[in-house]
């Protein structure tokens, strides 16, 4: 069973990056952007991108590990995670930003960066004597940033009215992330990291097929 995760995990990013570009091709309908103005639009849009981005890094990894037999520490996939990562922080906070000016609670933007802080610290503490590179260090750190500032969803839950689901779910999909970058710093918790991820893809599905959902809902009503 255990040999098989890291094939469930690549199918499960696959049917996550599938799904995910899906919600993309939403994005560039010209009806869709009526719901939005600029500013929100391009913070799901690039949102969604993250993710996506996010899923083909692992399968990236999982062609270049079990079918090319490959891995290298400046490997594609860590492209991918590195640039989706930082895209998904970036959107989280533009989202914080925008919603703190919205209702005027700018104190929760500080909230999150010191929850965030206090995260990175954590985890580049845990994984300090364990990582063997770069990519071992940054992916638990900015992950820890991601799940911080994802906590917007539920700070700004009423205002965000419908989307604050799916937010929330991509929350529990970073949440379970960063567990898994933690884990995959430690050898002997490499096949355990992998069941975080596995389901840290599913969730970004569900995530993905619940925004779908609820960007059908508001375009139908407009």
């Amino acid at each position: 069973m255990v040999a098989l995760i890291p094939t469930l995990m690549a199918v499960s990013a696959g049917v996550s990056a599938l799904v995910g570009i899906i919600v993309l091709e939403c994005f560039f309908r010209d009806k869709l952007k009526d719901l939005f103005d600029d500013s929100n639009y391009f913070v799901f849009f690039f949102l969604v991108l993250g993710y996506v981005l996010y899923s083909l890094g692992e399968l990236s990894y999982f062609l270049g590990n079990a079918v090319f037999a490959e891995r290298s520490a400046a490997g594609i996939e860590n492209f991918y995670w590195a640039v989706g990562g930082v895209v998904v922080l970036i959107s989280f906070f533009g989202l914080a930003l925008l919603q703190a000016k919205k209702n005027q609670q700018g104190h929760k933007v500080l909230i999150l960066l010191i929850i965030g802080v206090v995260l990175a610290f954590i985890s580049y503490s845990i994984v300090q004597n364990s990582g063997s590179d770069f990519f071992d260090y940054f992916f638990p750190v900015i992950s820890s940033l991601i799940v911080a500032f994802s906590l917007s969803s539920f700070l700004f839950s009423r205002s965000l009215m419908s989307v604050a689901r799916p937010l929330q779910f991509f929350f529990l999909a970073s949440s379970l992330i960063l567990i898994g970058d933690i884990l995959f710093s430690f050898p002997a918790f490499d096949a355990l990291s992998d069941f975080f991820y596995l389901f840290g893809y599913g969730l970004s599905t569900v995530a993905f097929i619940t925004l779908k959902s609820k960007i059908h809902s508001l375009s139908s009503r407009g």
